[in-house]
């Protein structure tokens, strides 16, 4: 049975279902503009988001800055732990 077979079987017992999408499904869906949001990092760039499936009345999820680059901070984290910077000359 598909995911759309079994919400269609589900709601049709009565219960809520929808068929559930991974990560990729998302960027490329249909209705996408529900399902992704673009936001603007500090150069100006934009980068896809997956919006939350959580629908929180009093407190809806906020994006407050976007995901920084991998191994950007680095340094200040291992500074905060006490740990020597990483040796990054080849």
């Amino acid at each position: 049975m598909t995911r759309t077979e079994l919400a269609a079987a589900l709601m049709a017992r009565g219960q809520q279902a929808v068929p559930l999408l991974s990560a990729r499904e998302m960027l490329h869906a249909d209705r996408r503009d529900h399902l992704v949001l673009t936001r603007h990092d500090a150069d100006g760039e934009n980068w896809p988001l997956l919006a939350s499936p959580l629908g929180l009345r009093d407190t809806p999820p906020r994006v407050l800055r976007p995901v920084p680059p991998l191994d950007s901070n680095s340094a200040e984290i291992r500074a905060q732990l006490g740990m020597s910077p990483r040796n990054t000359s080849s």
